[in-house]
């Protein structure tokens, strides 16, 4: 019997960075392969909701590498740094917005 090798999430990358406050920005998660046929969803958190929302979860469709997700931004009077955390299966890969 074949195993078949997992799909992992390989990076996570936000446009334009870095995000003035206000303004709305995508973000897209990238594959190492192509998604199986259930696709492959993937877990937003965002660590400072009041600042930067993110939809809870994203999908990335049957046979597709990657996929986008919007990314909103609320104005604040100074530089302040946000994470987006992405969690998918076992593991997670951060991305600083």
């Amino acid at each position: 019997m074949a195993t078949q090798e997992l799909t992992s999430l390989t990076s996570v990358s936000v446009t334009p960075n870095p995000v003035i406050g206000g303004q709305s920005a995508t973000g897209r998660v990238t594959l190492s392969g192509s998604a199986p046929a259930s696709g492959v969803t993937v877990a937003l958190i965002s660590s400072n909701p009041a600042v930067v929302t993110v939809p809870q979860s994203d999908l990335v469709p049957l046979l597709h590498i990657g996929a986008t997700f919007p990314v909103t931004t609320q104005p604040v009077t100074t530089s302040t740094p946000v994470t987006i955390l992405l969690e998918y299966l076992q593991g997670g890969h951060v991305r600083d917005l």
